[in-house]
This record gives structure tokens, sequence and C-alpha cells, in this order.
């Protein structure tokens, strides 16, 4: 027991130090990039169609005297867009309907989503009541400097939402390179038309240049953005202007080039930077010896955008460049151009204004050899050449994310290094709290263990964080997480915890508080500043203060007085039975999950699966056989078909009633949860948090309202455990015993795929039920005899008359049904991740 309470303190502890190193990192060191608010200007609106649909098309055309210096925009749509201009798609973001992923996961722009996490590559559908993802919260910003020309060009959206109130507001710019004033794209103040229909004319579709929308209406103006839209980039990556030019410097007779330059950061003010570059040849960037990365480019048409922050110091900053030649051009005597690199960068405030600029012109060097060190600003260097302006037309500009993140070196290192210190620091914090805190000097196991207990509850907050970020990092509540601060406000909380828990611990031992009061104090004075700084309502943090205040007055109540109240809460409880209390508790968990399955039942369009299921049941109303309008018969899952086809008849034929039947289904499966699992674990409390659990789950709502015998087959096969579980196991009765024969059959006659079943069955039925006599249980043979000949029925003529192929239904189904190794991460990922990563916090809390 001893060596098991070691390695638990172990375990425990390194736990610990991990989640502190990760925030410590996050906090201090190379901390990732936020996804800030936007700035709409008051004027721009979103627009929408003169008339509801689920998906309109806009238009905005201008005329260019000559090519653009610079052009740019921003789009937040809800939901689902693609972006045209001049007749091609440029950008787009097409979501699963009723899928929770959101926030850019399927955004064209891969580094505009909300962070750089990888989706799970899964098979399956998204068991989820949701419209679609709020992907408005995340705006895009897109170059349109190569794709304008001289002449008439035309900006082309088609926004669509599952339901019909679709919008999108756009703004933006066009620089012309003469004096001209700057092209507005603002929605709201320009004019931009839309229209409901896919529309073409004479060969030209709508989103085509010089397709004639004079007869399109005008954008419906519906209010300025007052709500808040995010994005990680800076918009000065777009609105700002390129500057410097393209420089050479000494080839070397292998064809290669050196060039350096310094760039000087302000020790204040200094919250982000971002570079732009372009090279000739093979060519790599490095900023304080620290490599950001290399191309080879046969043309220097590719704009590479970079945000760099977690590579540069206040002071003095080195960027280094090495450029060589193409194998097939060193040595030749043809007569190739010098080999040229352009760059221009900033930082910036935390109001995104631009300091500290840095551009490629005749301040670079350039090293005729380069010596050891030449990255770092060592070795003598002449003036670098200059070759002229670029030509912006023919830059393809791409920003390609955090450059650190693909420094893995030197990211590693910081990484573990604070992993490191963070072990290091929860050890000394447990061992110190075990053995000055607590008073436990036995040993330093002891004290180590009681240093770690008294730090768990901290650390389960720290996991707890964890699971929700990685729960909801493709999602549009993980917005929470990816502000400013977040890591910040996470710690804070830790800390708070693990001050109650002190708090908490002095008033049960009757500890010396010594040093408490400041540190709480002024956690909390820390935690309200950097809540108000991430833009919380004071309602919000008002709560928060709320509710840290009445634990810690609670925790410092007079012990005679907490226990009191706790037993006068416990009195109250028990004036009643409990057994009574128990079934008023659940009834109130049926009545909410009841509710919430009812709630608005047409909210969502009729999925295929639905529709085969009605069309089916229809046939049954028509003709009595469940025969499908193009007149193939639906022999699957006759049980449920027919149900639904007498309920429709006694109701009404209509989708909402359809569903409805789901709904009573889902809500009395509720009811078996909680009986099932009280009876296999003797514990009321333990049922009614399972029957809780159950009630919100998103898959368990969505089935609870879908046509289809789902929830039917999951309500029957959960009875049939219970009656085998009171017939079979514990021997109550012959009428539990019956009971399952009926239930068992309805369950494969609603589902065929649940034959499956019959042999967990036979293997319980061999293990629990001895002695077997036939002269006492003749009946469970007869009984036996008659549910298989009529499942046996029932299969042949599935196999004979079936819309469906035999029993791998669908890839989605034959992903759960089947354990193969060829798609181990797809099938893994079903199983422990879900769609939409919906059972990460179930499987984390099984492990």
């Amino acid at each position: 027991m001893k060596r098991l309470n070691r390695w638990l303190s172990i375990g425990l502890v390194l736990i610990l130090g991990f989640l502190l190193g990760i925030s410590g990192f996050s906090v201090w060191d190379k901390s990732p990039a936020a996804a800030d608010r936007v700035a709409w200007s008051v004027q721009t609106q979103w627009i929408a169609p003169q008339a509801p649909t689920y998906r309109f098309y806009a238009r905005r055309s201008f005329f260019l005297n000559d090519v653009p210096a610079a052009a740019w925009l921003r789009l937040s749509a809800d939901n689902d867009f693609i972006l045209y201009v001049n007749g091609r798609a440029i950008a787009r973001d097409r979501n699963i309907l009723y899928h929770s992923l959101g926030l850019g996961s399927r955004f064209t722009e891969d580094f505009q989503r909300a962070n750089d996490s990888v989706a799970y590559r899964s098979r399956g559908y998204d068991w989820i009541q949701l419209a679609n993802a709020k992907d408005w919260k995340l705006s895009t910003y897109i170059d349109l400097t190569r794709h304008l020309q001289s002449g008439r060009n035309t900006i082309a959206i088609e926004v669509q939402k599952s339901r019909q109130n679709p919008r999108v507001v756009v703004e933006g710019a066009v620089y012309p390179l003469s004096a001209s004033p700057a092209i507005d794209l603002a929605t709201g103040t320009t004019p931009w038309v839309v229209s409901n229909l896919n529309e073409a004319h004479n060969g030209l579709l709508w989103f085509d240049r010089d397709f004639p929308d004079e007869s399109w209406s005008s954008a419906k103006a519906i209010g300025s953005v007052r709500e808040g839209t995010y994005n990680r980039l800076s918009p000065r990556l777009f609105d700002r202007f390129l500057e410097g030019n393209w420089i050479t410097g000494i080839e070397s007779s292998q064809g290669e080039v050196w060039l350096r330059s310094d760039w000087q950061i302000p020790q204040h003010q200094f919250s982000r930077a971002f570079i732009r570059f372009a090279g000739d040849g093979k060519y790599a960037l490095l900023i304080n010896g620290l490599l950001v990365n290399r191309y080879d480019a046969e043309h220097n048409n590719e704009l590479h955008m970079y945000e760099v922050t977690n590579f540069l110091r206040p002071g003095s900053n080195t960027l280094a460049v090495h450029l060589t030649r193409p194998i097939h051009q060193v040595g030749t005597a043809a007569p190739f151009n010098p080999l040229g690199f352009f760059l221009d960068g900033w930082a910036e405030t935390k109001s995104h204004a631009a300091i500290a600029p840095i551009s490629t012109n005749n301040t670079w060097k350039t090293l005729e050899q380069p010596g050891s060190g030449w990255f770092n600003g060592k070795g003598e260097a002449q003036a670098a050449q200059d070759l002229g302006l670029p030509n912006v037309q023919k830059l393809d500009r791409t920003f390609e994310g955090d450059a650190y993140l693909l420094n893995y070196p030197d990211y590693l290192w910081h990484f573990w290094l604070w992993q490191l210190a963070g072990v290091g620091c929860a050890v000394v914090s447990a061992w110190s709290l075990g053995r000055f805190w607590l008073g436990d000097r036995h040993s330093w196991w002891n004290s180590l263990g009681a240093g770690a207990e008294l730090l768990l509850p901290g650390t389960l907050f720290l996991i707890g964080i964890g699971l929700l970020k990685h729960r909801y990092a493709e999602a549009e509540r993980g917005l929470l997480f990816f502000q400013q601060q977040s890591n910040s406000l996470i710690l804070l909380g830790f800390v708070v915890v693990v001050l109650l828990t002190l708090l908490w611990s002095w008033r049960e031992r009757k500890l010396a508080c010594l040093g408490l009061w400041l540190p709480m104090g002024l956690t909390a004075f820390v935690s309200l500043s950097l809540v108000g700084s991430v833009g919380a309502s004071p309602a919000s943090m008002c709560l928060i203060l709320f509710g840290f205040g009445a634990i810690a007055l609670f925790i410092l109540l007079p012990s005679h007085t907490r226990h009191n109240l706790i037993h006068r809460l416990t009195t109250a409880y028990q004036t009643y039975s409990p057994v009574w209390n128990q079934w008023l508790i659940l009834g109130a968990i049926v009545a909410i999950g009841f509710v919430v399955r009812t709630y608005n039942l047409g909210f969502v369009d009729l999925d295929a699966d639905e529709n085969t299921s009605l069309d089916a049941t229809r046939g049954i109303l028509r003709t009595g056989a469940p025969q499908a309008t193009s007149g193939i018969w639906y022999t699957r899952s006759p049980a449920y078909h027919y149900m639904l086809a007498l309920w429709l008849r006694l109701l009404g034929d209509s989708v909402v009633n359809a569903r409805f039947l789901s709904v009573l289904w889902g809500t009395a499966t509720l009811v078996l949860v909680f009986i099932l699992t009280r009876t296999i674990t003797g514990k009321a409390w333990l049922a009614l948090i399972v029957t809780a659990i159950l009630a919100f789950d998103p898959s368990q709502v969505y089935f609870s309202r879908f046509i289809r015998f789902y929830q039917v087959v999951q309500c029957l096969s959960i009875l049939s455990f219970w009656l085998f579980l009171k017939g079979f196991v514990d021997r109550s009765g012959r009428a539990y015993q019956y009971g399952f024969f009926i239930a068992l059959t309805l369950t494969i006659l609603n589902q065929e795929v649940t034959v499956t079943l019959l042999p967990c069955f036979l293997v319980g039925f061999l293990f629990f039920y001895r002695p077997f006599r036939w002269a006492d249980d003749w009946q469970i043979v007869v009984s036996s005899i008659v549910s298989m000949g009529i499942i046996a029925y029932d299969l042949v003529f599935f196999s004979i008359r079936c819309l469906t192929p035999w029993v791998a239904l669908s890839d989605s189904t034959d992903a759960y049904l089947k354990v193969h190794f060829f798609s181990i991460s797809g099938l893994a990922n079903n199983f422990f991740v879900g769609s939409s990563r919906m059972h990460i916090i179930y499987s984390s809390s099984f492990c």
C-alpha cells in the first residue's frame, strides 16, 4: 500500500508539473497567437437579400484605370461562403450543415482558423442539433491585389445557411497606383447588389465579371456589426503597402549570396511582429540564428507572410539571408538575373499600430565569404545592391502562420525546459506544503504525498480546463480559450483553487494562516484585472467575485456552524422517504429531458434516412406494405415502420408528429437507464447522474428527435438487458423471462443488426441460469423457439426484399460495427473522440 501511495503521489505531482510547465511556457515564454476582436467600422453593416432564403448571391463591381497598388477585404459570413473575384473562386468556407465544427475548420485559408489544432480523421455523422456553427464569429482576410486588373472588376459572394436568414459583412479597400482615392468595398455603404437565384446570361455565370446585374436588387442593410468577430491575423498584413526594394549581394563562384541586416525593436509597446518576404532560387531566412523557413523557388512571385513575434527580443535583432542559385545555372556562361531578395516587416502595439519598420534597401549588408556566426552579426560586410521595386501584381501573398512553430529544435527545447521547471515547482510545492503547512514530517514521501493531496483540487482544475480546450478546439465555444490573457486567467484560476484549498485546510486543522490573506487578495485583484482586459461584462466580473467570495465565506464559517448547516440540509432532504426523493429527482430530470427533446421539433430539415423511413411509412398508410414512392419495398425494421404508421394514422401525417414518437421513446429510455443502473450498482445517486448526463447528451437528443428506429432499438435493448438480469440472473419470476423474449424479439424486428445480441444473451444464460431443468424450464425453450422463428422469418424476408445491402448498411455504420485494421485511426477516433470531439470528456473520464 505504501508503494502504491508513493506511485500515486509521483503521478499526481508529475501531471501537475507538466500542466504548470505548459501554462508557464504559453504565458511567459512563447505565447500563442491570440484571436483578437475585429474592429469593424461603425458604417459597415451586415447585408441580406430582400426576401428570406437559404442561399443568396451578392456582387460589387468597380472600375480601375490601372492595376492596384494594394487591395484587400475581410468578411464574416453567416454561415458558409464562396468568394469569387473576376469569375474565379479564391476563398471558401463550406461546413457541413448541423455540424458543431466551425471557426474556419473548413477554411481554404488554413492559417486563419481559430487555432493550429488539426482535425481528427473520423467517419460517421455529426450527432448534434445545430443548424450551423457560428462561423461568422471568425472573420477572414483576403488579399485581392493580384486578382484585380485594369477596367471592370467584380467581387461576388455566395452565402448559404440552413435557416432562411443568411447574411454577410464585408470591409476592405482597393488602392490604385495613381493618386485616385481608395475604392471602398464595405457593405452597407457601397452599392452591393443581391439575388436569390443562381443566374446565367448568354453563357455568363452570376459571378463572372461581365455578367449583367442591372436587374438585381440592392442589398438590404440589417445593422452594424455589434457582435464580436475574431481573427488571429493583423490587418496590417493586407492594408499596408509593400515597402522596400529587391536587393542582391556579392555572388560567390558557387552561386551563393549572403545578406544581413539589424532590426531594432523598442523596449516597450512591442506586442506582435510580422514579415513579408520573397526570394530567388533556394533561399533561407534566419532571425537571431533561428531558421524562419527555407524555400526552393524557380519563380520569385510567392510572397510569404509570417508572424515572427517569438523570434524577436527588445533591442537589436539580426536578420540573415542565404540565397543559392539553382544547380543547373551554376558554372554556365549564359547570363542570368542576379539572385534577389525582398522583405518588409514591422512590429505592432496592442492597438495594431505599426512600429519599428524594416525593409530591404541599401542599408542591408552583403558578405563576400561568411565565417562562423555570420548570421549573428559577425564578419565584415558591404552594402547590398538595389534591384528596384517589387511588382505587386505578380506577388501571390500567402499567410503561413506562426513561423516559430516550424522551428522544432528551439520550440521543443524551450517547451521541455518549462516542463522540467514545472515538475520541479510541483515537487517543491507539494513537499513544502506537506512538511510545513500540514506538518507531516515523518518522511520525505509522507510530506510529498500530503502536499500532492492538498494540490489535487488545483490539479483537477487544470486537467478539466485542458479537456475543455481540447473538446472545443474547433467549436465556437473555444473562442473563450483563444483570446488574450486566457492562459493567464487559467493559471490564476489554479492559484485561486489552491488558495481556497489551503484556506479550507487551515479551518479544518487549525493551522497558522501565515501570509495567506495577502496572496488571496493579490490573486483576486490580478484575476479581475485580466477578466476586464479580455472584455468581460461587469455582470460576469461581479458573478466571479461573488462566487469566490461565497466559497471563502463558507470556508471561514466556524466548524460547528458549517456542520449544523450541512446537517439541516441533510435533515430536510431526509424528511421524505429517500425512495420518493430519488423518484422526484428522476421525474425532474426526465421532464427536462422531455422538454429538450420536444423543443422546436421542426427546427432541422429532414435527413436522408428520415425521408426513407417516412416514405416507407406512408407506403404502409397507402397500401398496407412498406412500399416506397419508387415502388421498392423497404422491408427493413418492420416493427418500427408499422408502429409509426399506426401513430400517424391516429395523430395525423406530419413531420413533427413522426418525430414526436421518437421523443417518447427517448424519454422512456431515460427511465430505463436509471432503473438498470440502480439495479446493477445499487446506488441511486449514481443512476441519477448517468440519467442526467444522457438527458443532455447531444447524440441522445439528436436521435430522440429523429424519424428512425434508433431510439426505439436503444430503449428496447436496455429493457431486454434489465429483464434478462431480473429473469435469468436474479430469477425474480417467469413474467420477467417472458418479457425478455418479447422485448428481444421487438428489438430485432426494429433493427435486424441487433441479432448480434443473441450470442451475448446465450453466454449470459449459460453462466448464470444454473441448474437448468427441462421439466421446470420448458417454457424458456418454447419462448426461445417462438422468438427465433419470428426473427428467422423477418431476416429471410429482409434478405429477399430489402432496399439496402446486408448488413454493412452504410460507411458510417460499417466503421462502428466492424473491428477492422485498415483504418485504425478512423476506428479509434470514432470510438474515443467522436464527431466534433463530443466523446473527449467521456473517454477521459473513463480513463
